[in-house]
């Protein structure tokens, strides 16, 4: 969990360097949806792809009249002026940089995105969700284990998302969709002093997109088979339900229950993140209650579940839809010194048959 401190401060920090980043739009933009949905399936065309091969922010090396009170004194430095030297980056600063400068070095082949009026969610190839709010105000959402402020907004035809890397160095992206042909624009700006990169990518529908087959034999290939949905599966995220009074007095723990999974996971080969529901991801569930003599009987479930834009039968527009992958449940019962370690078992003998089913779809 984000500790509140963090939280206080990560956003006060954000609300100031943010304001100058949103300044460009009238505040009315903020709230009117005037542009094309970007909702829908999109592959990455990297042939239409612009931009540097490798991309970041430059160093600044010039003076700061604002940060430096030597500055305009004589014999301050031997140049006059104080040259200023980048500060040293705090560990989640310079893994925050790190996971922003990769999304935009190496961006994800398939986007899914949901786009409503007041949520944007963007699912990337792996399973992972980003859930924007296009109010223009800022809020935290996490990377990995690493929380990021990010502003949202619709600006005419465009929705613009403006990440804070650190004080004073910024990502924007600008997405824009085009009617003919079908495409998304994705426009990535690197922000700060001294200037960064800009790189342009471009998104088209599935039906658009190059295809690498074109015989019946080939095409048969690509036919689905059991398991295909968990193949190239290595990150998961890990929640656990809220456990209610009755669970605690007999033992269970959240937190506990949450790092067992966790660990068994991570131990297996996957990348975990805890406490988020980022897609796909295993959620536990659990349902205590007491009986005669202080017995404790609780039922467990616990689910792989991802998320995924499908056109449902009865409408014509997709829309993202919640898809349970694996699903096992069962029941245990002991005395409150033993019943946690009970669950717990039961827990984790249904996520290792969840490990083994992905192993096996990936040999």
């Amino acid at each position: 969990m984000i500790p509140g401190y963090l939280i206080g401060r990560t956003v006060a920090l954000a609300f100031v360097s943010l304001s100058a980043a949103l300044s460009f739009a009238p505040s009315t933009l903020l709230h009117a949806q005037t542009a094309p949905s970007l909702s829908g399936a999109w592959v990455l065309n990297p042939a239409l792809t612009q931009g540097p091969r490798e991309v970041g922010f430059n160093t600044s090396l010039v003076p700061d009249p604002a940060t430096d009170p030597t500055h305009g004194r004589r014999g301050s430095s031997p140049g006059g002026d104080r040259i200023v030297i980048p500060r040293p980056e705090s560990a989640d600063d310079a893994t925050r940089m790190n996971q922003l400068t990769d999304e935009v070095r190496q961006p994800s082949k398939r986007l899914t995105i949901a786009d409503v009026t007041s949520e944007i969610v963007v699912t990337d190839e792996q399973g992972q969700v980003r859930r924007l709010h296009p109010t223009g105000q800022a809020e935290l959402v996490q990377m990995g284990d690493i929380p990021v402020t990010v502003a949202t907004m619709r600006n005419g035809a465009q929705v613009v998302v403006v990440y804070e890397v650190d004080r004073g160095r910024q990502l924007r992206y600008t997405y824009s969709r085009t009617a003919s042909p079908d495409q998304l624009a994705v426009d990535v700006e690197f922000i700060g002093k001294g200037g960064g990169d800009k790189v342009h990518h471009v998104y088209e529908p599935p039906s658009a997109a190059p295809q690498t087959t074109s015989t019946a034999s080939e095409g048969q290939a690509l036919a689905s088979h059991p398991g295909d949905e968990f193949k190239n599966l290595k990150t998961i995220g890990v929640v656990v339900d809220d456990l209610t009074a009755q669970a605690t007095s007999c033992g269970l723990t959240q937190s506990a229950i949450e790092t067992a999974v966790a660990r068994r996971l991570s131990d297996a080969g996957f990348t975990v993140h805890k406490y988020q529901d980022q897609s796909p991801y295993v959620f536990v569930e659990i349902t205590t209650t007491s009986v005669g003599n202080g017995l404790c009987v609780s039922r467990y479930d616990v689910t792989l579940t991802t998320h995924s834009m499908t056109t449902l039968n009865y409408q014509q527009t997709p829309v993202l839809a919640e898809i349970t992958l694996l699903r096992e449940g069962g029941l245990t019962g002991g005395n409150p010194g033993v019943h946690a370690e009970n669950v717990t078992h039961g827990v984790m003998q249904y996520v290792d048959q969840f490990i083994g089913r992905i192993r096996d779809a990936n040999k």
